[in-house]
């Protein structure tokens, strides 16, 4: 039994103090953190509202060098690649844009590991949401992909049968509960040319997620937990600390996020 925190929006305008108020008491007990980062936040990046010009600009996480030297010097954070801009246009997220992904998703995977010195091979989509085209531009890039409760993207390719065949049969063991209620796929699957996995949101309370612990717990399967650092109210971030709680009392294994599809191999 897996778990795994995740934590999505990072970029250029995030502090090492945001970081601490949420997290220090996690690594205080050497329990890692994957911050899924946006590479270069803009104008109209559809995330935390910062007081940033109308003006079309990127600002690079790479500029925001405490941010970067307090990342690179915690040995209990990692790195996965958040989106490249986070822009939402015409009412349209990021990777289900028409646009050529290929190279946004190739130019953000570079200003990453360069500024993290570190190679990055997970891919969370911005908002979870992503389209057959951005997939095959994360395979590209030769990344996994961390996202929602399961997968609804299709290729025609002999292991998306199989993807889609066990989405279904995990609906079906679950048909009297909502989409809400109903627990993350709790294992990772083969997509051909990159691996997947799925997550839970905090947002969905206390309840929902003490069942999906119990239930990963049952299955011996993975429990993903996602959390966004600037939005987080304090009541979710009771619940969060919380679940922390309840899963080392369930006997989960704690790993580092980097490491999730390499144990798979």
């Amino acid at each position: 039994m897996k778990f795994i925190i995740r934590d999505d929006d990072t970029n250029f305008f995030t502090k090492p103090q945001d970081i601490e108020n949420l997290y220090s008491s996690i690594f205080k007990r050497n329990i890692s953190v994957g911050l899924s980062v946006i590479p270069f936040v803009s104008s109209l990046s559809d995330v935390y509202p910062w007081n940033i010009s109308e003006e079309k600009k990127e600002y690079l996480v790479s500029e925001n060098i405490d941010l970067v030297n307090y990342i690179n010097s915690n040995i209990n954070i990692d790195i996965f690649q958040h989106g490249c801009t986070h822009e939402k246009i015409n009412n349209v997220f990021e990777y289900l844009q028409n646009k050529n992904l290929k190279i946004e998703t190739l130019r953000g995977k570079e200003e990453l590991e360069k500024t993290f010195k570190r190679k990055v091979d997970i891919f969370v989509p911005p908002h979870d949401q992503i389209s057959n085209n951005g997939i095959i531009a994360i395979e590209n890039a030769r990344m996994n992909i961390i996202r929602s409760k399961g997968s609804k993207n299709f290729l025609f390719r002999i292991e998306y049968v199989f993807v889609i065949l066990k989405m279904i049969l995990h609906k079906l063991n679950f048909f009297n509960l909502s989409s809400l209620e109903m627990p993350a796929y709790p294992y990772i699957v083969d997509c051909g040319k990159h691996q997947e996995a799925y997550s839970f949101r905090v947002e969905l309370g206390l309840d929902i997620l003490k069942k999906g612990l119990l239930y990963a717990k049952k299955i011996n399967g993975n429990f993903i937990l996602v959390n966004h650092l600037h939005m987080m109210s304090e009541e979710n971030k009771k619940i969060f600390l919380e679940i922390v709680d309840y899963a080392q009392e369930l006997g989960f294994d704690f790993i580092k996020p980097s490491i999730l599809f390499k144990d798979e191999k």
